[in-house]
């Protein structure tokens, strides 16, 4: 049994694959498989993996019907019977010491999870950026800190980048989630998920993955009626699946609504085409109001709104008022796109 299985995500990537495992088998750690696992995808990718199965036997490779990446992450996770996973996207490639640096820090820190940084690289010649994989606008992480739940330090870490770019999650944490199919998104299941079950979190600064963000497809940046649709369908799901959290899980699911909100407000779309959407976030709302006193414990601290906006949010999340509140900004956002429509 290998100590850390990798899983890799194939749909549509031949032009990505080869540079990924050739990542994977520079590794100078090596009790590790590789899981390729194609979600049905229609490109040719199967003959390119095969040579490097043929190659190296910690590599497999998978078919299976086209379900999206939380299928995928359902498949690997219960194939698997390594104590750690790690998933790589085939567009993306890991550091030659990507597996043992991870692995270290798991043994040093006794931990659950490790969190590394990642570097941004481009598609043309713009030169790579480094990421600290962290929101230092609210938080500071330290280096090679072990997080303990039950510490107040340990909400810093709901300031990560929930991507899953070099961070190697104790697979066990990840069995019982549930991913919706055919979206986008769901690697904020789990991390959130596995965040909200860890005992101990340790994090570095070491950029471990190289992180192909400007490729065609790449969701970072889809402003789509379909994109938000799956946005905030994967947060529902989400919220309606945890358990026992901490408390400060709820505060960031506020803050996850401002920013849904905010991506509404974006969204390439028409009027009509908004409705769907706005009725899915209002759900989604409903579901946060029950832990209004956990959100407005950390509200103060976090929230950089203004006061006429603070205001209104505590009203937003007030059993009577917030569907009124709600569907007040939702309609001026509406009026706003259809002056935009008329004026076009």
């Amino acid at each position: 049994m290998a100590l850390i299985t990798v899983l890799v995500p194939i749909y549509n990537v031949e032009a990505y694959i080869e540079a990924c495992l050739k990542s994977l088998l520079a590794q100078d750690f090596k009790d590790f498989e590789v899981f390729a696992i194609s979600d049905g995808s229609p490109a040719n990718e199967k003959p390119i993996v095969e040579k490097y199965v043929k190659k190296d036997k910690r590599i497999k490779w998978f078919e299976k019907e086209n379900g999206g990446y939380g299928s995928v992450l359902e498949f690997g996770l219960r194939q698997s019977s390594a104590p750690y996973i790690l998933v790589c996207d085939p567009d993306d490639t890991l550091a030659p010491k990507a597996l043992s640096s991870l692995y270290a820090l798991i043994q040093k820190g006794d931990a659950d999870i490790a969190i590394g940084a990642k570097t941004y690289v481009f598609a043309d010649d713009t030169p790579p950026e480094y990421h600290k994989a962290y929101n230092d606008a609210f938080v500071t992480l330290k280096e090679n800190q072990v997080y303990q739940r039950q510490d107040a330090d340990f909400h810093d870490l709901f300031f990560c980048d929930a991507s899953p770019h070099s961070k190697l999650y104790k697979r066990e944490l990840a069995l019982d989630l549930i991913f919706p199919h055919k979206m986008s998104y769901t690697d904020n299941i789990l991390f959130y998920g596995c965040l909200n079950k860890a005992r101990r979190v340790i994090y570095t600064s070491r950029s471990f993955a190289y992180y192909l963000v400007d490729r065609p497809g790449n969701t970072m940046t889809d402003l789509s009626i379909k994109a938000l649709n799956q946005n905030i369908t994967v947060f529902t799901k989400l919220v309606e699946q945890v358990k026992d959290p901490v408390d400060f899980f709820w505060y960031r699911m506020f803050d996850t609504y401002k920013y849904l909100l905010e991506l509404f407000r974006k969204v390439k779309g028409s009027r009509d085409e908004l409705l769907d959407p706005a009725t899915k976030l209002e759900h989604y709302l409903s579901l946060l109001l029950p832990h209004r006193n956990e959100i407005l414990k950390y509200y103060p601290d976090y929230s950089k709104a203004g006061k006429r906006e603070q205001a209104q949010d505590k009203l937003l999340l007030s059993k009577g008022f917030y569907k009124l509140i709600y569907r007040r900004n939702v309609n001026r956002i509406l009026r706003q796109r259809r002056t935009v429509e008329s004026s076009i």
